[in-house]
């Protein structure tokens, strides 16, 4: 990660510099690119062209002043927007890595908590206690269209209740206690995300105290990017307000609950109806649009296994807008097939009842330790197979004695509630002995279960019984795995169910 610091001058500092003291040189001080015998001599009537010399334009020449005015006269550039948003609530306990596009969140991890993270008026309120690793309190943002290479500029102020050290984007940052710091500088984004804080410094302290705010962060794009506003209305009340990169999509906000005897038959901007596929080339006010539900049709949503995932009504005629609120754990759902498994075209007209399978693929996420690889295991040892299994192939290990957690495969979050029994289930194979596995959420649930080498799918199921938070994950650890020259590990059916 790369960081230019910005050096503030002063307003004084400025004046000082514009006037300060040395004469004039004289025109024998004056140094000149061509020597002195070179330069031609000035005769008297090399004052100006004569009354007998005609000017080479008969336009007149502007004069000093006129050119001052036509300066001034410019218009200023225009002020980068901030591009600052944040997706949903802030996320509890989950690693940079497990984030979306958008999402502010906390870690806390190895010695350090975070009892909460809090939105307050002007910014945010971090209650926490470091202790153990440096960085055993952390906390992220991603802009929702930031990519690795990106450039941007930041500024947010930092207000602790203790003097200390800590880590902004790889910086370290002195704070003196109940005062203000006020951080800016320009970040070459490593990966996605934009914001990285830590509450400690490597190889040095921790921050003592219990409360960080910090305030909204300002941050602009860098580059010649173009942003267009895009706002999502019901009852003339917008519920989401962003701006979209030139020829990126958006995601709507859920489905608004339709007033009785209508159905919501889509977002509309004039007669315009939005698509989560159609890329943003220009701003966009979309406003809840409903129908009479007299002659609706019902589409619902189910897995491959007939778990029923959403049901809608949809207005006669109407379109269905492709839904971007349904999550299967573990899996993205790349596509939707009607019964019949001919995959579904959603600019076609719903005339009647509707069921649509989802089509899914294995999404796992990574973490790695290794900051050349923007912490994740590198995309060339990684892949999706036929068999529908995610696969970490030709992976070095670590040296003997290294922490499993070092490489990790992640699936997040759980979505567990209290009151409720379940189990995890899936299928692996790896070539080397000292893997692992476990549900983790702060701490391991239930038990942890070795990974054997086995060249033949193994099958696993893990049990629990507790709501689980946005952090929480099965996470296979390779860190540790040892015996071989490159590490092939194979995972498959990863599934949840509620007994």
């Amino acid at each position: 990660m790369k960081i230019k610091t910005l050096l503030l001058l002063s307003a004084s500092a400025l004046l000082l510099a514009s006037c300060s003291g040395g004469e004039n040189p004289s025109a024998s001080q004056t140094p000149s690119s061509e020597p002195e015998a070179s330069l031609p001599k000035q005769s008297e009537s090399d004052e100006g062209p004569s009354s007998s010399q005609a000017p080479e334009s008969s336009e007149a020449l502007p004069s000093e002043s006129s050119e001052r005015t036509e300066e001034s006269s410019l218009p200023a550039p225009a002020e980068k927007p901030n591009l600052f948003y944040q997706e949903g609530d802030v996320r509890a306990g989950t690693g940079e890595t497990d984030m979306k596009a958008g999402q502010l969140a906390w870690w806390a991890g190895d010695g350090g908590s975070v009892s909460s993270l809090e939105k307050e008026e002007g910014g945010y309120a971090l209650h926490y206690a470091a202790a153990g690793a440096w960085y055993g309190v952390q906390v992220f943002y991603k802009l929702p269209y930031s990519q690795t290479g990106d450039n941007y500029h930041i500024e947010l102020t930092f207000h602790s209740d203790v003097a200390g050290t800590f880590t902004v984007n790889s910086q370290t940052i002195t704070v003196e206690a109940d005062k203000d710091f006020a951080y800016q500088a320009d970040y070459s984004c490593s990966s996605s995300t934009v914001l990285s804080i830590q509450l400690g410094v490597n190889g040095g302290g921790l921050m003592g105290g219990s409360l960080l705010r910090f305030s909204t962060p300002v941050i602009t794009d860098l580059s010649d990017a173009v942003y267009h506003p895009v706002s999502f209305s019901v009852n003339e009340s917008k519920v989401k307000e962003i701006l979209v990169k030139d020829g990126k999509t958006v995601t709507a906000p859920k489905d608004p609950e339709a007033p009785e005897g209508k159905v919501f038959a889509g977002w509309y901007a004039g007669e315009e109806k939005y698509s989560p596929d159609q890329a943003i080339a220009s701003s966009k006010e979309y406003v809840a649009t409903f129908a009479d539900a007299s002659s609706s049709k019902t589409v619902t949503f189910k897995t491959a296994d007939g778990e029923v995932l959403k049901q809608v009504q949809v207005a006669q005629g109407e379109t269905l807008t492709k839904p971007t609120d349904i999550s299967i754990f573990a899996y993205d759902i790349v596509s939707w097939a009607k019964e019949s498994g001919e995959t579904y075209d959603f600019s076609s007209p719903v005339n009647g009842d509707l069921t649509l399978i989802a089509k899914t693929q294995i999404a796992p996420s990574t973490w790695f330790n290794s900051n050349d690889t923007g912490w994740i295991i590198p995309s060339i040892n990684t892949r999706i197979n036929e068999d529908g299994s995610y696969e970490v192939y030709d992976l070095a290990p670590f040296a003997s004695g290294s922490s499993p957690y070092f490489a990790q495969v992640n699936f997040s979050p759980i979505p567990a509630v209290a009151g409720k029994s379940y189990e995890i289930s899936f299928e692996y194979k790896i070539n080397g002995e000292g893997g692992d596995v476990q549900i983790f959420d702060g701490v391991t649930v239930g038990s942890l279960v070795a990974l054997s080498a086995t060249a033949e799918y193994k099958s696993v199921t893990i049990p629990f019984a507790q709501a689980l938070s946005e952090g929480s994950k099965l996470t296979f650890e390779l860190g540790a795995v040892s015996g071989v020259e490159k590490i092939d590990f194979f995972v498959r059916n990863v599934s949840l169910i509620e007994k």
